[in-house]
Parts: C-alpha cells; sequence; structure tokens
C-alpha cells in the first residue's frame, strides 16, 4: 500500500481479538528512533485494526480520564522531549516499556475541565483545518482566451539551466541552496532551514538566483515531479541539480504570469504526460519542457491577470497566519495544564 499500511489475513488475526483497536484507543509508541519514541495519536474512528509490539495501547478509565484530553498531553509531552531522558537506547532504537510509561506523572485536572479543555483547542482544530484546506487546495486559475497565440516555453526564456550537483551540508557554509522542498505554493520560500552549498564564489555566480526567475522540479515522484516556484526573495541562493532555471525574456513574457500558469492544473496535468517513469521517480527533460506550448496573451493582459492572483494570494496567506496563530492558541492552552506560561 502506499499510504504504508501493512495487513495480514483474518486467519492470522483471529484468536488475537485483545490485540483489536477501538474508538477512543490511545497509542503510544514505544519503540523507534530517540526522536520519534513516545508519539502519540487517538483512535477517533471505529476501524477494523490491530497494532504492532512497538506500540503501546492504553484504554483510560472514564470516570478519571478523557480520552482524548490524555492523547493530546502525551502528545505534547513527545513533543516536549519529555520521553527522551527516560527511553532505554540502544543501536539506532530507544523505548519505552509499559512500566516506565506507567509511572510517567502527567497534570489531570477534573473531568469537566479536562473535556472544557478538549473543547476549546478541538475548536482552534476547526479553524486551523478550514485555513489550512484554503492553503492546500488554492491554485491560480486562469480563463485562457482561445484567441491567445500557443507559445512554446523555451522561446520566451533567455536561459534554461540545470542547477548544481554538490554536497550540500546544514552547517551554513557556503551559499543557500533551493531544493524542491522550498518550492512551496508557487513561491521560493526560505524558512530558515535551507542545506548550503560549499562553492566556490566563481562557480556560485554561474548558479546565483535572480529575482524573477522560475524553479521546476524536473526529478521526483510523479505527485512531485513539475512543482514550479518563482524566486522572488533578497539574499544569495543556488539551486539543486534536480531543478531546472527558466529566466524569461522581460519583453515578451511576464514571470509571474509563467510562473502562476506553470502552477496551474491545466499545466500541471499536461507536462506530466511528458515524465519518463523509473522505479519510484519521474523525470521531465528540457527538451520536453521547452518545447511545451503556453498560453500567451499580450503583457498588459498578463500583468493584469497577474495583479488578480497576487490579491487571491493575499487571502491565502491570510489563512496562512491564522493557522500560525490559532497553533499558538493550542500550544498556550496546553502548556496552561503543564503549568506553563500562566492560568488559562
Amino acid at each position: 500500500m502506499s499510504d504504508g499500511t501493512k495487513f495480514i489475513s483474518e486467519e492470522e488475526f483471529s484468536g488475537r481479538e485483545d490485540y483489536s483497536l477501538a474508538t477512543e484507543d490511545v497509542l503510544f509508541n514505544n519503540t523507534n528512533s530517540v526522536d520519534l519514541v513516545g508519539k502519540t495519536c487517538l483512535i477517533e474512528h471505529p476501524i477494523r485494526c490491530g497494532f504492532s509490539n512497538h506500540m503501546t495501547r492504553i484504554r483510560v478509565i472514564r470516570d478519571f480520564c478523557e480520552p482524548r484530553f490524555l492523547a493530546l498531553i502525551l502528545h505534547d509531552a513527545w513533543r516536549k522531549g519529555m520521553f527522551r531522558s527516560r527511553a532505554t537506547r540502544w543501536v539506532g532504537q530507544a523505548g519505552i516499556n509499559t512500566m516506565s510509561l506507567s509511572k510517567f506523572e502527567i497534570p489531570l485536572p477534573p473531568l469537566r475541565m479536562q473535556k472544557e479543555i478538549v473543547a476549546e483547542i478541538e475548536s482552534y482544530q476547526k479553524v486551523i483545518d478550514g485555513a489550512r484546506a484554503v492553503i492546500d487546495n488554492y491554485r491560480p486559475h486562469i480563463s485562457i482566451d482561445p484567441e491567445w497565440p500557443m507559445v512554446e516555453l523555451g522561446d520566451i526564456c533567455d536561459q534554461i539551466q540545470y542547477g548544481l550537483s554538490k554536497p550540500l551540508n546544514t552547517e551554513n557554509i557556503g551559499y543557500k541552496i533551493f531544493r524542491m522542498s522550498e518550492l512551496v505554493n508557487g513561491v521560493c520560500l526560505d524558512e530558515g532551514s535551507m542545506k548550503y552549498c560549499n562553492i566556490s564564489y566563481e562557480e556560485f555566480e554561474k548558479y546565483r538566483l535572480y529575482r524573477s526567475d522560475i524553479l521546476f522540479n524536473r526529478t521526483n515522484s510523479i505527485d512531485h515531479v513539475g512543482r514550479t516556484g518563482i524566486f522572488n526573495i533578497e539574499g544569495d541562493y543556488c539551486f539543486a541539480s534536480y531543478l531546472i532555471r527558466l529566466s524569461i525574456i522581460a519583453n515578451r513574457a511576464d514571470p509571474f504570469f509563467v510562473n502562476a500558469y506553470m502552477n496551474s492544473k491545466s499545466f500541471q496535468a499536461g507536462i506530466k504526460q511528458f515524465a519518463s517513469r523509473a522505479i519510484g521517480q519521474a523525470n521531465i527533460n528540457t527538451k520536453s519542457l521547452t518545447s511545451y506550448s503556453i498560453p500567451l496573451p499580450p503583457l498588459d493582459v498578463q500583468r493584469r491577470i497577474v495583479a488578480e492572483i497576487q490579491e487571491e494570494r493575499k487571502l491565502v496567506d491570510a489563512n496562512r497566519e491564522l493557522v500560525e496563530r490559532f497553533e499558538t492558541k493550542i500550544q498556550r492552552t496546553i502548556d496552561s495544564v503543564w503549568g506553563e506560561g500562566g492560568s488559562r
């Protein structure tokens, strides 16, 4: 299964119903890397499912504890790193056994307050989920006039270039380098966790990114190949080998229009048809990309469309800020349960 789900037959599961999961069971990851041990979730819906020995199932006494509250507190304890020092470690693995988990102390307010806290957090989460739906589903839509000429991408570019194939580092040595993961919702985004490439200034100059350059992800899974973003930030940046730089000729096309069209569903579906596939990978070469035709209205029309899209992006960005604000509200609420950051 592509989502990593594992299965056993009904015959194998027969007689092991004690390992079935029920709604509002709490699952605690008892064995994993030291960074992941302690990760916790709640079973929210009925499911025909068992669990492995790397998981500990917790069923609470309902007169004392709300399952959702316990799942929130244990998961937050994992996020805070509280299980790292408690875990038994061996090569590449760490574990929290049942005895150690049973002695782990958590704050436990009265049941009524637990339910109020859960309700408060769930109300915040609904806002986050709605905002994320906007962020995840927004794609610029361009209504195509059939009178617009079709132009090959190669005809509106004065440079089309593969990126650097060099070792990367996380020690801030050299120059920041864009990878596929930093192409987010049509823009090149530096969120503070970029890798670096230690190259000479002369080599960097060959791969330096300039404002309005477009980066196209040529090699990845079929879902991610074709991901595109425009570079529009200050600073010294270069780009990795599995990206292609497109530099648009300014008097032929607006780079922001081209980028918007390349992020549209129509373009993404069309360009993926030219992807060659290998095991787990897909590739779109420069020949396929540069010969791909896009509709190109007059420059003034392009700029008007870009202005409309930029207004839409402001609304998307507002939803992104909403997510950050309400995630902070959730964390403050949980922190207050632990006695951090004052009272609720």
